[in-house]
C-alpha cells in the first residue's frame, strides 16, 4: 500500500533506530508460524508485564469501535516527510487490520476546538500540543510531567481502565521527528491496552523496505487480547488459559 511505503519516512526509521528492530529476522519461518507457547509468552508480556507490582494484572481492551480524533500537528516538519495526519492515519490503519479491533479516524481539529468542545466526537484523542498548553489540558500530574519531560515528551491518559472507553495520547509539538514517532508508536500500543517496549518491538513488528506490518507471532499475540473469549478485567491466569484455548481452536500448537 502506498501509504505504508510512505510510512518509511515517519515510522519505520523510528522503529529501526529507536526500538532496535532489524530489517530481517534470523528465522523468518519461526516468527511467522510460531508454536503456541511462543505466542502465549509474548501475549503475556505485552498484555500484563507493565502491571506487575501494581496488584493483580488484569486484561485491558476496547469493547467498542475506536474512533480517533487528531488534534494539532508538530511545530515543524522536515522536507520530504509526509503530513503528520497521514502518518498517524497509516499507523491507525495498521491496528485496524487486526482481527477483533475496529479503528477509524473520526476527524481532525485544532487545540482550540478541543478545548471548546467543538472537535469531532471520538473516543481516542491523539493531541500534539505546545509545551505552554500542557497545563491547560488538566492532565493527571504524572502524565503532565511525562509530557513536559525533555527525555520523553508524551503520555497516555485513560489506558489504565480495564474497559478502554476514552483515551487520550498527548505528544509535545516541539519534539524532533525521531522522538515524536517513537512516542506515537509506544503510546498507541498503550492506548490499545498493551505495552510494547523496545526489547519486544522486534517480536511484534516486521520492518522491511516495503513497509511496516505485524510479524505472524506479533499479530497472533496482539489479536489474542481482542479474541471474543477475552473480557476486560479478566485476571492474568484466566486470560492465559483462554488464550491457549483460542490458539488451539485456530490450529496453533
Amino acid at each position: 500500500m502506498k501509504m505504508f511505503r510512505n510510512m518509511l519516512l515517519l515510522t519505520v526509521g523510528t522503529l529501526v533506530l529507536m526500538l532496535g528492530i532489524g530489517f530481517y529476522t534470523a528465522d523468518p519461518g519461526a516468527i511467522e508460524k510460531p508454536p503456541a507457547e511462543t505466542v502465549i509468552r509474548l501475549f503475556d508480556r505485552i498484555a500484563f508485564s507493565a502491571q506487575e507490582g501494581k496488584g493483580a494484572p488484569l486484561l485491558r481492551r476496547w469493547t467498542q469501535p475506536v474512533k480517533a480524533v487528531l488534534i494539532g500537528a508538530p511545530a515543524r516538519q522536515e522536507d520530504g516527510q509526509i503530513r503528520w495526519a497521514d502518518g498517524v492515519t497509516a499507523m491507525l490503519n495498521l491496528w485496524d487490520s487486526l482481527r477483533g479491533l475496529e479503528v477509524s479516524v473520526a476527524g481532525q481539529a485544532d487545540l482550540a476546538a478541543l478545548k471548546a468542545g467543538t472537535a469531532p466526537a471520538g473516543n481516542l484523542v491523539i493531541a500534539v500540543v505546545p509545551e505552554a498548553e500542557v497545563a491547560g489540558l488538566n492532565l493527571p500530574p504524572a502524565a503532565a510531567a511525562a509530557v513536559l519531560d525533555t527525555r520523553g515528551g508524551c503520555a497516555t491518559v485513560g489506558a489504565d481502565a480495564t474497559v478502554l472507553a476514552q483515551v487520550m495520547v498527548v505528544i509535545r509539538d516541539d519534539l524532533g521527528p525521531t522522538m515524536r514517532n517513537a512516542c506515537l508508536g509506544e503510546q498507541l500500543a498503550k492506548a490499545f491496552g498493551l505495552t510494547i517496549e523496545s526489547k519486544l518491538a522486534a517480536d511484534v513488528f516486521r520492518v522491511r523496505p516495503s513497509g511496516l506490518s505485524f510479524h505472524g507471532q506479533g499479530r497472533m499475540a496482539v489479536e489474542l487480547a481482542y479474541d471474543p473469549a477475552m473480557t476486560p478485567g479478566m485476571p492474568r491466569e484466566e486470560a492465559l488459559k483462554a488464550a491457549r484455548t483460542a490458539l488451539a481452536n485456530r490450529g496453533v500448537e
